[in-house]
């Protein structure tokens, strides 16, 4: 029987207390090598923790085969805490991560549909793809001159107006921490016949991108970036 995983377990943090604990060093960047190569003044206006725990996850927290784990566990984690099948953690923020998802589930073919609110990293997906958007109007706020995500009926409606739509793209929350609608009420709005096979960005916890192929958005079967 397959094991719930333990929300209140968090790998990268435990693997980073061990590594304090235990007082090792690897011979791997970053070449500040956690504040000992870092000059006085730098400290002084920075702090030691800063570069104390900046560690590499392979090669530092795990060993050169990952066999620990650390990064996987963590990955996992955040899998079944978001409802997704897999989640992957990138770095250089989540700008790379929405173009990786995009390229990932489109294949860089077809039309896309995005929300109108949506990063300047969806953009760059968009030229480095070159797919077609088809943008999903987003709510407007009169009295908090703010925009919400879009709402299910529009997500709905753009599916029905591009049915061979590659994908969709929502990003939430917004710049301005305007959640999107729940997971559940998203998904019933897709049409039966787009959620008709399975498969966020994608979610991360403070931010989420959720590149839905066409007809796979079904329950647990999501891909989180």
């Amino acid at each position: 029987m397959e094991q719930t995983p333990d929300q209140n377990s968090a790998p990268i943090l435990e693997a980073i207390e061990e590594y304090h604990r235990l007082d090792r060093y690897g011979f791997t960047p970053p070449g500040h090598r956690q504040g000992r190569g870092v000059d006085s003044r730098t400290l002084d206006a920075l702090g030691l923790d800063t570069f104390r725990s900046d560690l590499l996850a392979t090669a530092g927290l795990d060993d050169r085969l990952s066999r620990g784990g650390v990064l996987s566990r963590a990955e996992d984690l955040m899998a079944e805490a978001v409802g997704a099948d897999k989640a992957f953690f990138s770095t250089c923020g989540s700008s790379l991560s929405v173009k990786a998802a995009i390229l990932a589930v489109t294949r860089g073919r077809g039309e896309i549909l995005i929300s109108r609110d949506a990063h300047k990293s969806v953009t760059a997906g968009l030229l480095f793809s070159g797919l077609q958007p088809c943008w999903i109007p987003v709510r407007y706020d009169e009295d908090l001159h703010l925009a919400h995500p879009p709402s299910p009926d529009s997500v709905e409606e753009m599916w029905q107006r591009h049915p061979d739509a590659a994908a969709a793209v929502v990003v939430s929350p917004t710049p301005t921490a305007r959640a999107r609608t729940s997971r559940p009420s998203l998904r019933s709005a897709i049409p039966a016949a787009s959620r008709s096979s399975s498969t966020r960005r994608g979610a991360h916890t403070c931010r989420s991108t959720t590149a839905c192929p066409r007809g796979r958005w079904t329950p647990g079967r999501t891909s989180a970036w």
